[in-house]
């Protein structure tokens, strides 16, 4: 996007701190941010997020996913993953999700808006060696392509919490929406 989008503003302030935000307000027992540019360390720090330091952006998703999981609290029974793209997630969508791990905590959580599945994803403690030996630009997905009988679907209403900003086009869209 030639900018760092997630300080784009959505609603008037950055798209990351929306996400931030939902977290924040949800039943989730740890944060933690990962990244690799400053400005984006400074928003964690400032909302009293634990920021950590991605040395490796250019491995792509496993390389972020890895980071997380390898500074999660020792007594963590699970790994959900927000994106900082998806800014009208919800507190409540986070909420829904952790309320279906804990019935059964060796499962993978996955949201399905509409017809297609999407974020934040939870993965059980039991998957945390898949999780650390993924490579490159694949993240949780190929954890759940992999492990299908271990999946739990939830249909969460919201489509618009789906939406993620990839690309100028999505963010003008947004834009274009919100008025």
């Amino acid at each position: 996007m030639g900018k760092e989008k997630l300080l784009l503003k959505v609603g008037g302030i950055p798209m990351l701190q929306c996400v931030i935000q939902a977290a924040q307000a949800s039943r989730l027992d740890e944060l933690i941010l990962i990244y690799h540019r400053d400005e984006i360390r400074e928003l964690g720090e400032k909302h009293g997020i634990t920021t950590v330091y991605n040395p490796h952006p250019e491995d792509g998703q496993s390389a972020a996913v890895k980071a997380g999981v390898n500074c999660a609290h020792p007594a963590t029974t699970g790994f959900m993953f927000l994106v900082g793209d998806q800014p009208y997630m919800s507190s409540s969508t986070i909420d829904i999700l952790i309320t279906v791990f804990n019935k059964d905590m060796n499962h993978i959580v996955v949201p399905v808006y509409g017809e297609a599945r999407g974020n934040p994803v939870i993965f059980p403690l039991a998957l945390k060696h898949e999780l650390l030996c993924l490579e490159g630009d694949r993240g949780g997905k190929a954890v759940v392509e992999r492990m299908q009988h271990c999946v739990t679907l939830v249909a969460i209403g919201g489509a618009m919490e789906a939406t993620d900003i990839d690309t100028a086009e999505d963010y003008e869209k947004i834009e274009d929406a919100s008025g």
